[in-house]
């Protein structure tokens, strides 16, 4: 699950400058752009390990890895809404807006630990995944909700990709076949 979170941390690395500049309207319409792209990309990883997860994780892993599916399925929704808390937290922050990471961080916080102290003991490893993905999901639409609150966008403008998104993949795609 933690490996999910690396591309998106690598991505708001470089949208975080792009922010501080000022040019608010192309890091804005950049921003949205990653998270509509990060969310097909890890629809397209994340659909097959649904699928046949079950049987890959023991397979690639072994044996002790055979309760790992249930858990990480219930991991899903905050492995979704972690990678676009990375790219939101990257823009707020670039924007000088930390409150807004820090209330976000410790609604998260809240959920998890509570939720955490009375599920666990009866839920086990399952009520585990469940609170983690819950706090992470408020954490999610609490930050989505600060920035909707400056724009009005929908929320399909976060994860719906668009027509002009795979242009803007093709345009990377040659960039990076012109320098090998």
């Amino acid at each position: 699950v933690h490996m999910f979170m690396v591309l998106p941390t690598v991505l708001a690395s470089g949208l975080f400058p792009q922010t501080v500049q000022g040019n608010l309207a192309d890091a804005r319409a950049l921003l949205l752009r990653l998270c509509r792209l990060l969310f097909l990309l890890y629809t397209l990883i994340l659909l097959p390990l649904v699928l046949f997860g079950k049987w890959f994780f023991p397979t690639l892993f072994g044996p002790s890895f055979q309760t790992m599916y249930e858990p990480f399925v219930c991991l899903i929704p905050g492995i979704y809404a972690l990678s676009m808390v990375a790219l939101l937290n990257a823009y707020h922050s670039g924007k000088r807006k930390l409150m807004v990471n820090v209330i976000g961080s410790l609604l998260a916080l809240l959920i998890i630990a509570v939720g955490d102290v009375l599920l666990i003991p009866d839920g086990g490893i399952i009520a585990a995944a469940q609170v983690s993905s819950v706090g992470y999901t408020v954490y999610g639409i609490y930050t989505f909700w600060a920035f909707w609150r400056d724009y009005k966008i929908s929320w399909t403008a976060l994860w719906w990709p668009q027509k002009g998104d795979l242009h803007f993949v093709e345009s990377l795609w040659k960039q990076v076949q012109n320098k090998i």
